[in-house]
């Protein structure tokens, strides 16, 4: 059976960026849906939707002022498009491109194989101990760190120490928890059906949330390697550290048959 695939383009900031990304979309995906998530302010959504509207199929806009609460519960806003939009429309799985992604390759070909009720994550692997010492929402010594005063502090460790206890709980589950590197998605729309069921669910942060419940609500997951550790990180194709990927480095790639077409975090326009 075919899979209805849809693209989410989730963006702020940098309206002349944003439209440089959705003609790549357009040009790769010519008959895929493509939906947008804005999440900038909402004195700018007009400039936004004049500029952008001819390439998008639908739009929805964060309900939430707070840039923190926006980053830190990307997966309820998610959800809340779902539940106020998508569950009407008919799509699959949804692709997540953010702005600051660039795709030089139809999503059904990156992704060629994937069956309708999978879900992909990039970096998928387990919260070792080891992890747990060293990632920032995880970790003892980072939490201990940060002043009572501080507003963020509720979703750090002590968050993720609710979020175990909730799930041990309510599902039973007492394994390692699984995480990802939330740049991108693959989400089947199987997972936001049964997302919308927890009741708790502002507790954890999404880059262990959403494997976790994906393993609870027993949802296969489509293996693929688009990033690797590859250092220096000049040399890796994707990363979440805010370093911008050399143009001469994609242009590399793309010279090369079957090979890099997904490239994270590029800030410019890519002629």
């Amino acid at each position: 059976m075919k899979l209805n695939l849809a693209i989410l383009f989730w963006f702020y900031k940098n309206v002349d960026v944003c439209e440089n990304r959705l003609q790549l979309l357009k040009q790769q995906n010519p008959n895929c849906k493509i939906y947008w998530l804005y999440g900038w302010q909402k004195s700018q959504e007009n400039k936004f939707k004049d500029r952008l509207y001819k390439y998008l199929d639908n739009f929805y806009t964060t309900p939430e002022k707070n840039s923190f609460k926006k980053w830190i519960h990307g997966d309820l806003y998610l959800l809340d498009r779902y539940e106020n939009i998508w569950k009407k429309l008919k799509w699959d799985s949804i692709f997540l491109a953010q702005r600051d992604m660039l795709i030089f390759e139809p999503i059904k070909n990156i992704f060629n194989g994937v069956k309708k009720d999978e879900i992909f994550l990039p970096h998928y692997d387990i919260i070792t101990k080891k992890i747990e010492n060293n990632r920032y929402r995880t970790s003892v010594k980072n939490y201990n760190k940060k002043q009572d005063t501080d507003k963020t502090k509720i979703h750090m460790r002590k968050n993720y120490l609710w979020f175990k206890k909730y799930i041990k709980k309510e599902y039973w589950f007492k394994n390692e928890l699984p995480r990802t590197i939330f740049m991108t998605a693959l989400m089947p729309k199987i997972f936001f059906e049964k997302y919308q069921t927890v009741k708790d669910i502002e507790i954890g942060f999404l880059e262990y949330k959403i494997p976790t419940y994906a393993k609870i609500f027993k949802i296969k997951r489509f293996i693929k390697n688009i990033w690797e550790k590859i250092m220096p990180i000049e040399k890796c194709p994707m990363n979440a550290l805010s370093i911008e990927i050399k143009e001469e480095y994609i242009k590399s790639q793309l010279k090369r048959k079957n090979w890099r077409r997904m490239f994270h975090p590029y800030y410019k326009i890519y002629e």
